[in-house]
């Protein structure tokens, strides 16, 4: 991991892929934002004259925030290539920028951090190749981060999830896998193997980056939280269906854990495999390529002898023409190696 103090903005990068994974995943993500904005639109209409210009301040320091202390992971492994327009997505993670959509979410709601997030995406294209589907899900963070902390449900585990050492990374983990299904629809990919590979390659490069930045804002706002005059006044004045019954119950605990020991099941057979088989390789390319090497060496070695044997012989060194170019046809056909040598003589 790599931090860089100050970076400079580069061309705006923001690239339609032609498909129709694609296309569909980009409706879908469209259709969802719309929706969400919608849905939010009483929380915007509940904001003072004094909260909208706090807003409208903090979203103005979301662009320049970005050029700031820049959190990069370095990539071990080469992610699969896609469409030639589209390049491989690398995180480049500013944590000022990302606190200020953090700061809006944690202040004024997830419709506020939604529109922070699209603001947000925006800016990281223009340091980042980005596809219009990876913009729509990077501002799904800040939405996911304040629909966390401001949810009303009644029990536990909601409670849980309105702690900010919670929410954030697991904001995070909602985020790579939107960003990873973009990427995934923007590669058209159709052999399944290679699907999971670059799944696992996209999941093993961005995901501890992110937990990791997101544990650190948590760690931060949870700080922050630990003062009364800072703290949400978050209420728990909602029903949920996990609080209805207890097979509810049972089954909110029960189906995350088979999900989650299904998906670590098969992230580490794929992840054992996949390296069974390039070690594999590696190893028939490294022989393939130590015999290959051993072949030109005898050949090498051979064709020099039979050359230097050849030239003493005594019909070469006669001054005969005819003689000679007999010899050279009888060497062509009796020995094989001069069936690969071009002999001349002049």
């Amino acid at each position: 991991m790599t931090i860089e103090q100050l970076r400079g903005p580069g061309p705006f990068s923001l690239e339609f892929v032609p498909g129709i994974p694609s296309l569909l995943l980009l409706l879908a993500y469209l259709g969802l934002v719309i929706a969400l904005i919608w849905r939010h639109r009483d929380e915007f209409r509940a904001l003072t004259p004094r909260q909208w210009i706090v807003l409208g301040v903090l979203l103005l320091l979301i662009p320049p925030a970005h050029r700031l202390m820049t959190v990069k992971w370095v990539q071990r492994i080469i992610i699969p290539p896609g469409p030639a327009n589209v390049l491989p997505f690398t995180s480049a993670i500013s944590l000022p920028g990302l606190a200020a959509v953090a700061g809006v979410a944690y202040v004024f709601g997830p419709g506020s951090g939604l529109i922070a997030g699209l603001i947000a995406g925006l800016t990281w294209a223009r340091y980042t190749p980005l596809v219009v589907t990876d913009f729509l899900a990077l501002s799904m963070w800040g939405y996911l981060l304040g629909a966390m902390l401001h949810q009303r449900y009644r029990g536990d585990i909601f409670t849980l999830l309105r702690q900010p050492l919670v929410a954030t990374p697991l904001a995070s983990l909602l985020t790579v896998a939107l960003l990873s299904l973009s990427r995934l629809a923007a590669t058209g990919l159709g052999d399944r193997l290679r699907i999971v590979d670059f799944m696992v390659i996209l999941w093993r490069n961005e995901l501890p980056l992110w937990l990791l930045v997101g544990v650190g804002l948590g760690g931060v706002m949870q700080l922050v939280a630990l003062r009364p005059a800072w703290r949400l006044p978050q209420k728990a004045d909602r029903p949920s269906f996990y609080s209805r019954s207890l097979s509810a119950q049972f089954m909110v605990f029960s189906i995350p854990l088979v999900l989650l020991s299904m998906l670590f099941s098969v992230l580490a057979v794929t992840t054992r495999s996949v390296n069974l088989a390039r070690d594999q390789s590696l190893q028939e390319m490294r022989r393939s390529a130590y015999t290959a090497s051993e072949n030109i060496q005898k050949y090498f070695i051979t064709g020099r002898s039979l050359i230097e044997a050849f030239a003493a012989e005594p019909q070469l060194l006669s001054p005969d023409p005819r003689e000679q170019q007999e010899a050279l046809n009888i060497a062509l056909r009796v020995v094989p190696f001069y069936q690969q040598l071009m002999l001349v003589h002049e």
